[in-house]
């Protein structure tokens, strides 16, 4: 065999499975639109699913044509596609205990920085146009666009005085001297000492506050999953009868109460030991499992298994806590 046929037999098979899971990501979501309709384009992550099945159904078009035309786009193409690709599985790990709080709280910082910059933005507007306007024929600030892209490097605190702002350099960029240094003084002031630090600042002061912040956007995300999976196990649509059938020891979840019928809990009743509990994978958060209670032995039985999974459920210690807490006063209450 060749090496161009295997050339040939490499990239087809590449093609076909990056077809092939478009397809089931598109299905995906068709899928999860069938279940929440209005609700799914509330969703951050559904859209950018949607703009990664619509890059990539692009990108496999313009790679099927193959015109020399299309060879630059596609190029731009697939690196805007890589990145959405990789922010997505970022997304993703948010969902997992443990290290998801750290990939929401860098989403929190991420919109805060976004925002605050935004209040700057003209600041730094009016200083690339002023060193557009000052070294003309500088490589650097030889147009608007490239001097406003260079205020960022700048900004960390890349200037290369010595290349640029000095009396020679800005000589032979054909620039304006005394004008130039004293807009690169103003610079250092303005961005590089005042705007810089207090974007460290609102980085760093509040990281309690942004720890809290992304705790309970986590809690609401798991609550709002298993509201979710509760309402989808409970219908009957034709879909969902089809996936119960041919997915159900693989990917289909069930609800709680199925799980107890499974064990043989006619009451639904639970139990669960606070005492017995260990720490999460990089998290200081307790977790303990729960028991299915067997009202003839009055004691446990055993653990109520995962959704669709063989290991136990298990929940929060904090959680188990408020629950003792409210159970305690109804029976104060009652006494």
């Amino acid at each position: 065999m060749s090496c161009e046929v295997y050339c040939d037999v490499h990239f087809l098979t590449i093609y076909g499975f990056v077809c092939l899971f478009s397809l089931i990501l598109f299905l995906q979501e068709v899928l999860q639109f069938s279940f929440e309709k209005a609700l799914y384009f509330r969703s951050t992550e559904n859209k950018l699913e949607l703009l990664i099945i619509l890059l990539t159904t692009v990108l496999l078009i313009f790679i099927g044509v193959d015109l020399p035309s299309l060879r630059a786009p596609r190029q731009h193409l697939s690196a805007f596609l890589t990145f959405f690709a990789w922010i997505d599985i970022t997304i993703i790990f948010s969902r997992w205990p443990g290290f998801g709080i750290y990939v929401l709280m860098m989403i929190s910082v991420v919109r805060n920085v976004l925002q605050f910059l935004m209040v700057y933005f003209t600041t730094f507007v009016a200083f690339a146009l002023s060193f557009y306007l000052i070294l003309p024929l500088h490589p650097d600030f030889s147009d608007p666009l490239s001097s406003f892209v260079k205020m960022i490097p700048m900004f960390l605190g890349e200037m290369e005085f010595s290349g640029t702002f000095t009396w020679e350099a800005v000589n032979d960029a054909n620039g304006l001297n005394f004008t130039a240094q004293i807009m690169f003084i103003l610079f250092v002031i303005i961005v590089s000492i005042i705007i810089n630090n207090l974007l460290i600042g609102l980085t760093v002061s509040d990281t309690k506050e942004i720890l809290d912040q992304a705790n309970t956007r986590y809690i609401k995300r798991i609550v709002k999953d298993l509201v979710k999976t509760e309402s989808i196990s409970g219908r009957k649509s034709l879909i969902l009868q089809i996936l119960r059938c041919c997915c159900r020891n693989m990917f289909f979840v069930t609800s709680l109460e199925d799980q107890l019928k499974k064990l043989g809990s006619p009451n639904m009743l639970v139990c669960a030991f606070p005492n017995r509990t260990e720490k999460l994978f990089m998290s200081e958060d307790e977790v303990t499992l729960v028991y299915a209670y067997d009202e003839q032995l009055g004691a446990h039985g055993t653990p109520v298994p995962q959704f669709g999974r063989g290991s136990g459920i298990k929940i929060n210690c904090n959680v188990l806590e408020d629950a003792i807490s409210v159970l305690y006063k109804q029976w104060n209450q009652d006494i």
